[in-house]
């Protein structure tokens, strides 16, 4: 599982996510126990999680168009890592020319299913996006849609790591669809959407007595320390929680303006250094 958040201000966006690995397997017991005077029976291990590394890169940067990914479920697709999954996407599918909602629907159709969640973020000519991405459901994410082109989302879908994704929100359909390309204009919003390991984020944002926050007059600085904040919350909720601790290590921050993309903290990049 991991823990994963996107806050979309009117000077930027940021992603940030923590990079913690988990795995989880059942075990068979080596050996029997009696079931009766006459019978045996194997004894199986419950589920069991651990931590694999606590080095996974969750949050990346397409570079060709500076839109920024990150992702929580799967740590693999078709036998690769999510990391090399986007660097393949990025060679075969990406050009320059490409826009943060294309970049979006042509990663939903690029073999992809409902066991990961994909934030993917940027800026074209001025303007903020914000997508989700669950299997062939694109949903942005930044605005107060006019119409809903689709009632499906990513927020309805099984998944066992589950995303908490914010409104209002717009159903794009995959890119064979006639609906996309509506000339509807939406209203443009600001907030911020998280996905995976929600359970501290949830408490301290939505439940009541809530957390009000101004995005609309939020500097881009106070933006970068609130998606820091939220996934820092997480990982040490979880510190001191007795529960398996699915989240954990060094949270990767990335920064999309209008006008570039930078590493604000990144565990091998060390942009502090």
């Amino acid at each position: 599982m991991s823990i994963m958040c996107c806050v979309y201000v009117p000077e930027g966006i940021v992603l940030a996510a923590d990079s913690r690995l988990t795995n989880n397997k059942s075990n068979m017991f080596p050996g029997t126990i009696m079931k009766d005077e006459s019978k045996t029976q194997n004894l199986i291990l419950k589920e069991t999680y651990y931590t694999l590394s606590d080095n996974a890169q969750k949050v990346l940067l397409i570079k060709k168009n500076n839109v920024g990914v990150s992702f929580c479920g799967n740590a693999f697709i078709n036998g690769m890592t999510v990391f090399d999954f986007i660097r393949k996407f990025e060679i075969d599918e990406i050009t320059s020319n490409d826009s943060t909602e294309s970049t979006a629907v042509k990663l939903s159709n690029y073999g992809l299913n409902e066991s990961i969640t994909f934030i993917v973020a940027g800026f074209d000519n001025d303007v903020p996006y914000v997508y989700t991405v669950c299997g062939r459901v694109v949903t942005r994410q930044n605005i107060i849609p006019n119409i809903q082109i689709n009632q499906n989302s990513a927020k309805d879908s099984n998944l066992d790591d589950q995303s908490e994704l914010g409104e209002p929100k717009e159903i794009i359909k995959p890119q064979d669809s006639q609906d996309i390309g509506n000339t509807a204009i939406p209203t443009l919003k600001y907030g911020a959407v998280w996905g995976g390991k929600m359970d501290a984020i949830t408490k301290v944002i939505n439940v009541q007595p809530e957390l009000i926050a101004n995005y609309t007059s939020m500097p881009l600085k106070d933006a970068i320390d609130f998606a820091e904040f939220l996934i820092d919350l997480t990982i040490k909720y979880e510190r001191f929680s007795d529960d398996i601790q699915t989240c954990g290590g060094e949270i990767d921050i990335l920064v999309i303006t209008k006008d570039d993309a930078f590493w604000k903290q990144h565990k091998v990049y060390n942009p502090k250094k």
